[in-house]
């Protein structure tokens, strides 16, 4: 059973005059230089629990689905009947007591509309009783317009954001890979290289990129360091100055050397 949508428009109208006065906003993540958020650098999940509760709870994909547990505990008999009262964490003022079903309404407009993190709470007028629920990105990556392929703009979003020292030695060149006729990743601005400050920061964001790559977050086929493929653990006879990354998949982008 899934929840109706309807009215959720005069639902999000009411959560902006009756609940609290707040500007909602896409996310609350911070924008640094160089890259941003994007539809595809985000895997966002929602969580609804007892205030009393330890911890957030379960991941839920859906927002209906949080909010059917949130309703469920809420309509209980002990809670009932009374009418319910709605704030953001930002706010100590509640706002008038509402419904459930305006609760369930407005909830869900300021988990899918409202900045992402921010915690919103309900609390029952018979007795008290309180839930928390509140929307996270759980997708670590980020995005920049570098004129690379998608691949390569969120690797270089996601790498500018955790290791900011790091330099973008290039990205499109037209030429084939040492000692080869077949064409390098970079002719199909497919491939970047990063520089850093020394092995060190170097090795540890070749392994932080590694680790998003084997978790599904990051869009890569390729990482070459330190004489070896780390995807595959095979030999690479160079890339000891720089990490070379190629996106996912092989071969897509511009054609090479047009």
């Amino acid at each position: 059973m899934r929840l109706k949508r309807t009215g959720v428009v005069a639902a999000t109208a009411a959560l902006l005059a009756s609940v609290v006065t707040y500007t909602l906003t896409s996310h609350v993540r911070p924008s640094g230089p160089g890259w941003r958020e994007i539809a595809a650098t985000q895997d966002l999940r929602y969580q609804a629990v007892p205030m009393a509760a330890e911890g957030w709870g379960p991941l839920y994909t859906d927002v209906d689905e949080a909010l059917i547990a949130m309703k469920t505990r809420l309509g209980r008999a002990a809670h009932n009947g009374e009418g319910y009262r709605m704030r953001p964490s930002t706010r100590e003022e509640w706002s008038k007591p509402i419904p459930l079903a305006t609760v369930v309404l407005n909830m869900e407009a300021a988990l899918v509309k409202g900045p992402e993190g921010l915690t919103w709470m309900v609390r029952s007028e018979k007795d008290g009783y309180r839930e928390r629920a509140h929307r996270v990105d759980i997708n670590p990556t980020a995005y920049a317009d570098t004129g690379g392929t998608l691949a390569i703009d969120i690797i270089v979003g996601t790498m500018h954001k955790e290791f900011p020292l790091l330099d973008t030695w290039g990205i499109y060149a037209c030429r084939h890979i040492s000692g080869s006729y077949n064409y390098s990743q970079h002719a199909w601005a497919n491939g970047v290289d990063f520089g850093g400050p020394g092995f060190d920061y170097m090795d540890r964001a070749a392994h932080y990129m590694l680790e998003l790559t084997q978790q599904g977050w990051l869009p890569a086929s390729q990482i070459l360091w330190d004489y070896r493929n780390m995807l595959t653990g095979n030999y690479v006879y160079d890339h000891t100055n720089h990490i070379h990354v190629s996106g996912s998949p092989l071969r897509t982008g511009v054609p090479p050397c047009a």
